[in-house]
């Protein structure tokens, strides 16, 4: 399983199974993924076929990412915005990992089209049958599929380059 793919060595970097995977600092991330972006976009170059194939032809060389990210959740409910803390994997084709680590503890892995969540209980990550896992699944299973350079191929989104 996706979970338990990686190795470190002795220099405290992190292999998967024969392939280094690089920590990406935020800022990094960032730059990276509008640079894929920002690459269709540039004024008459493509046309917005081309534009597509330009992103699906720089996605396919994605092997492995790591991020930290922060979320904030703003709700009538909520006194203030609740802000977590988290970082993500992906491992192409299909794995991917989104982990929160503040405020609360959880984890959703999607790996082949399965997806578990694990909430921290108890002092210990144990399985979360309750059905949280599914609403989770739509999403991961669509961030897996624009990573692997699906932007424009579900039905229930219209994607367009301007």
């Amino acid at each position: 399983m996706f979970a338990g793919s990686f190795l470190h060595d002795r220099t405290g970097c992190r292999h998967q199974r024969g392939a280094f995977l690089m920590r990406w600092p935020k800022v990094s991330f960032l730059f990276i993924i509008c640079g894929m972006f920002l690459s269709a976009f540039v004024p008459g170059a493509y046309a917005a076929d081309a534009g597509f194939e330009e992103l699906r032809k720089n996605s396919a060389q994605i092997k492995t990412i790591q991020a930290d990210f922060n979320q904030t959740k703003s709700m009538k409910i909520l006194a203030k915005p609740l802000i977590s803390e988290g970082r993500f994997y992906f491992a192409a084709p299909d794995s991917f990992r989104w982990e929160y680590l503040k405020p609360l503890k959880s984890i959703v892995i999607n790996h082949k089209g399965q997806t578990k969540r694990y909430i921290y209980s108890g002092g210990k990550m144990v399985e979360d049958e309750s059905g949280g896992a599914q609403g989770m699944k739509i999403i991961l299973g669509e961030i897996t599929s624009w990573m692997s350079g699906k932007f424009d191929q579900n039905p229930s989104f219209k994607a367009a380059l301007k």
